[in-house]
Formats: structure tokens, sequence, C-alpha cells
């Protein structure tokens, strides 16, 4: 993988050189593109979800995904720009610039989504569902969408971009970019800090389902072990806690005396017990998401990603996920 990263950035600095790009102009293009990407993804997460929706990994009005994509082929059609776009609009020019950023922008989007996989434990996006997909991260009809997008951004899009670049006085340019980039930064770094987190306290939701499965099963309230698998894994941690809860008023008599029988333990002793327990599992339940800034992203994050999956924990984050939406409702109220 390393070898890969070498060949990405020797590439990109080979490119740069060869065509004399200043780094203002990679910097405030990838920051307008980035921006013109959050615009376009949150406008359409907003109409299919019927909410607004900020779009994106980052709290910030960011994607760096497109930022990168439009960037690279900004710099590879660099020279058109400078000589003249009308020179260049010709069925040739156009399948050159839709290849390649089709090709450009589909490796960006799959080893972002591979990377991101690895880091986070989950699977922001899916492709699984469209046609001639590779492991859901890219498929044809995205990287076409890509390739298309490629030919606006180039024909149109760069062009009206250029303008607007020149007539920001250049002073202006510089501080703009070091506040993007300052503010970017602290962006990036909180919100990984914070979504990393949520892999452990996933863990922690499942260590307490694990709890009340094996604790459960000591009770011999079921005959069967896959009978209460099967209604754990179907059930939230808190709804689990309830029906527990529920059968013991409703088993009492009988499970103490045959408790009473075998162990020689008292009624009262037996069923404080039994409470201390559930009243542990809730404690450890309700600690999972314990602060203001870990609500506010993982529910922006979930919004804007609403089919986002966590590899091997899914019934868990689903609790997770509840979870959090209750609390969002009980402040709200």
């Amino acid at each position: 993988m390393n070898f890969f990263y070498l060949i990405g950035i020797t590439s990109f600095l080979s490119l740069w050189a060869v065509k004399g790009i200043s780094f203002y102009d990679v910097l405030i293009n990838f920051f307008l593109y980035s921006f013109i990407g959050w615009i376009y993804e949150s406008t359409l997460v907003s109409v299919r979800e019927k909410t607004l929706t900020n779009r994106g990994f980052l709290n910030g009005p960011i994607i760096p995904i497109y930022g990168c994509a439009a960037t690279l082929i900004y710099m590879a059609f660099y020279n058109d720009y400078t000589i003249s776009l009308a020179l260049h609009i010709n069925a040739l020019h156009m399948i050159e610039v839709f290849f390649f950023g089709m090709i450009i922008a589909s490796i960006l989007e799959y080893v972002t989504s591979y990377l991101m996989e690895k880091f986070f434990h989950a699977k922001w996006w899916d492709y699984s569902n469209y046609p001639l997909n590779i492991k859901g991260r890219i498929s044809l009809p995205s990287s076409l969408f890509w390739g298309l997008l490629s030919i606006v951004m180039v024909y149109l899009i760069q062009p009206a971009a250029n303008n607007l670049v020149e007539r920001i006085p250049r002073p202006l340019g510089d501080y703009l970019i070091l506040a993007a980039i300052a503010v970017g930064s602290c962006d990036f770094i909180m919100t990984v800090v914070v979504t990393l987190k949520l892999s452990k306290q996933l863990e922690v939701l499942e260590r307490l389902r694990e709890e009340v499965f094996e604790y459960t099963m000591g009770l011999k309230w079921y005959e069967k072990r896959e009978e209460l698998k099967g209604r754990l894994s179907h059930s939230k941690v808190a709804e689990f806690a309830e029906e527990l809860r529920g059968l013991v008023n409703k088993n009492y008599e009988r499970f103490v005396q045959r408790k009473n029988s075998e162990d020689n333990i008292e009624r009262k002793s037996l069923r404080f017990d039994i409470e201390q327990k559930l009243k542990n599992f809730m404690e450890s339940y309700n600690k999972s998401v314990n602060t203001k800034l870990q609500r506010s992203i993982y529910s922006r994050i979930f919004k804007a990603f609403p089919n986002m999956k966590m590899i091997g924990k899914e019934g868990v984050f689903a609790d997770f996920k509840d979870k959090l939406k209750n609390s969002s409702i009980r402040k709200k109220k």
C-alpha cells in the first residue's frame, strides 16, 4: 500500500512541477471545489431525505474528495486554460477529459472508501446494488457520472472559477487560504478523534449485550439458548432490559422457589441482585454517549450518511443510533 501512496504523491508532484502551477492556485482550487462538492452533495441528500443535511465527513462546508479530484483535473489541463480553451473544444478533447476525470475520481473514491473502512471500521457508502461495482466502493454508473462531471468542470465551471480567482486580491486570497487550512485542520482532527471513539463505544455496547445474554442464561428462564439469543439479537438493550424486568415480576415466585431449593438464597437478596444487575447494565448503556460534542458530531454524521454501516456491529450500531436519537428528542423537550 505504501508503494501506491508513493506513486500517487510522485505523480502529483511531477504534474505540479511540469505544469508550473503556483501553490496558491492549487490550494484555492482545492477549497473552491471542495465547497462546490459540498453544495452538490448536501443538496442531493437533503432532497432525497427530505430534510436539510450537512453532507460529508467533516463538519465544515467542504468535501475534500471533490477538491482533490477537481484539482488534479485542473492541473492536468492547466495549459489548455493558459492558451485558449475554445481551441480545445472538440470531441477528442472531451473524450480525453471524460476518461481522465472518470479514472482519477474513481481511484480517489475507491481509495477513500478503503481507508475510511479500515480506519473507522465502517462502510460509509455502498454501491453494492449498482451494476459493475467493485466491493461496493465504486461502480460503473458512479464512474460515468464522474466523467460527465469532469466535462462540466473543465468547460463550464473552471473558466468561471478562473475569472473569480483573478478578481480576488492576492493578499486577501492568501489570508482566506490560511484561514481555510487552519479551520479545516481543526475540523479534521476533531472529527477523526471523535469518530474513532465510536468503534470503542460500540464495543462497550457489544459487551453489554453479551453480559445481558450470559446473565439471563444463568437464570434458566429460557429452555433453549438459541431462543434467547434470537430474542436478544432483535431487541435493543433498553428493550431487553425491560423485558428482563418483566420476566422477574412474572416469574418471581416460581424462580425464587427453585433457586431457594438449589442454592438456599433468600428471596429479598435474590431480587435485589437481579435489580442491581439491570441497574448496572442500564448505567453502562446510558454512558455510551457522554459528551455534547460527541452527540452533535455523531448525529450529523449519521444524518449525512444514512446508509452507513459498522462492519460486524450492525445490530449494536442500530441500537446506538436509536439511543442517540432518543437522547436528542429528550433534550429538545
